[in-house]
C-alpha cells in the first residue's frame, strides 16, 4: 500500500488539493467523478507529470517505493499520438528489440488483421486499442489510464476489461473515468469528491 497524506497539483491560477489517498501495491484502482472534477489533474500529480506538484507521504519508505514505481510508467489518454506513417506493429516495437507482442492480446484486441497496416489508416479504436495492445506489451509497473474507453464499442470495452484485469493482478493501474459502474471489475473504486 501507498498512503498519500496529500497531492497537491498547481496551475496558472488555480490549486488542487487531494487528501488521504490510499492506492494498493498492485490491482486496478478507479477514480470517477464528473468532467472537469480534477480526476486527471490528480494524476498528473500522482505521476509527477505536473512541475508544481508534490506529493506527501505518511512514510518516507512509500516515498522510496512510489518513486522507484514512476520509473517504469506508462499512460493512456483519451486522444492518442501514434506515428501515422508507421505500423501498428512499428509503433508498439519502436525503439524495443527485448520486447515482443502478445499474440492472445492481439488477437482480444481485434487487431491482428491490421497490425502491419499504417496507424493512420485505422479509425479512432482502432487506434485506442493499439495504444492499450502498446502499453501491455511494455509490461509497466504502474499503468495510468485517462478515459480509455472513449472511442471502443461496448464489444472492446469488455476485452479491453478483461485484459487490463488480467494484467492488474501483478501491476498497479490506475483508471479514471466519468463512469461509476467500473466499480462492478475494479478492485477498488472512489469518487473525486471524497479526495477534496
Amino acid at each position: 500500500m501507498y498512503f498519500f497524506k496529500e497531492v497537491r497539483v498547481s496551475y496558472p491560477g488555480l490549486k488542487l488539493s487531494y487528501s488521504n489517498l490510499e492506492l494498493p501495491a498492485k490491482g486496478v484502482f478507479h477514480i470517477y467523478g464528473a468532467s472537469g472534477g480534477g480526476k486527471t489533474s490528480l494524476i498528473h500529480g500522482l505521476a509527477d507529470l505536473n512541475e508544481y506538484s508534490a506529493l506527501e507521504f505518511a512514510k518516507f519508505e512509500d516515498r522510496v517505493r512510489w518513486f522507484d514505481l514512476l520509473k517504469n510508467k506508462a499512460f493512456v489518454f483519451q486522444t492518442q499520438n501514434h506515428f501515422e506513417q508507421m505500423t501498428g506493429r512499428q509503433n508498439i516495437l519502436l525503439g524495443r528489440r527485448d520486447i515482443k507482442i502478445d499474440e492472445h492480446q492481439l488477437k482480444e484486441f481485434n487487431l491482428k488483421q491490421i497490425i502491419d497496416r499504417q496507424v493512420g489508416t485505422y479509425s479512432e479504436g482502432e487506434k485506442q486499442r493499439l495504444a492499450l495492445l502498446r502499453v501491455l506489451t511494455h509490461r509497466p509497473k504502474i499503468l495510468f489510464l485517462d478515459e480509455p474507453w472513449s472511442s471502443l464499442d461496448p464489444g472492446s470495452i469488455h476485452k479491453s476489461r478483461s485484459l487490463i484485469q488480467d494484467y492488474a493482478k501483478n501491476s498497479l493501474i490506475i483508471l479514471v473515468s466519468h463512469l461509476s459502474d467500473e466499480s462492478e471489475w475494479v478492485n477498488t473504486s472512489i469518487n473525486i469528491n471524497d479526495l477534496l
